[in-house]
């Protein structure tokens, strides 16, 4: 009577261990599924947080280029002006020099921005495809984990059930054996083998 409790037992432990196999594989594999996801979403915001940056830049060094140009335009407009108060001519001599150098001064700061806007641009994509590939990546890799750890629950669960069998047919043997021993000793009584406390 004990055998078929123990094997009733025994095979609703190893299903319950086997449910709870598969179980954790798909937790685990929901986990790394809404992880590919956030590594999805980190990349479009990296990709959009780049855009936005370059843009920003963009204005600002176009910005910056007006002021120097508004700037030079001035600067220029008001030596022309000193010069013409004095009666001196401009287009020979020391005010043309002069004026050239203060033309060419302005000329270097706008190379100068044009310059620090393609460094940063640079900078900027960079940064950017890095960042991208990184997250890109990460939701490879995570998208992989979650296919990975729901087949390991299933290999885990037929595995639990396979030992399970194996066990039941082990102790189902035992009890075969435990019947039948009370059956050979009363055969080996009767035959009248000494120990057994009968006679013929």
């Amino acid at each position: 009577m004990a055998a078929p409790v123990a094997l009733t037992l025994m095979a609703v432990g190893t299903a319950m261990d086997a449910i709870s196999s598969i179980r954790e594989g798909q937790t685990m594999s929901a986990a790394a599924k809404y992880n590919a996801q956030v590594a999805e979403m980190e990349a479009g915001a990296i990709q959009a947080s780049g855009q936005f940056e370059q843009t920003a830049l963009e204005k600002q060094s176009a910005f910056e280029r007006t002021s120097i140009a508004r700037e030079k335009a001035k600067t220029l407009s008001t030596q022309r002006a000193a010069y013409a108060k004095s009666g001196v001519r401009i287009d020979v001599g020391s005010p043309l020099e002069v004026m050239a150098d203060t033309a060419a001064q302005y000329e270097l700061d706008l190379a100068a921005n044009r310059y620090n806007l393609a460094l940063g641009k640079e900078r900027i994509k960079y940064e950017t495809s890095v960042g991208v590939a990184r997250s890109k990546s990460e939701q490879a890799y995570q998208s992989l984990m979650a296919k990975e750890y729901k087949r390991a629950g299933y290999w885990k669960a037929g595995s639990t059930l396979l030992t399970g069998a194996g066990s039941a047919m082990a102790l189902g043997g035992m009890g075969k054996t435990l019947k039948t021993a009370p059956a050979a000793q009363t055969t080996a009584a009767k035959m009248g083998y000494p120990g057994t406390g009968y006679i013929r």
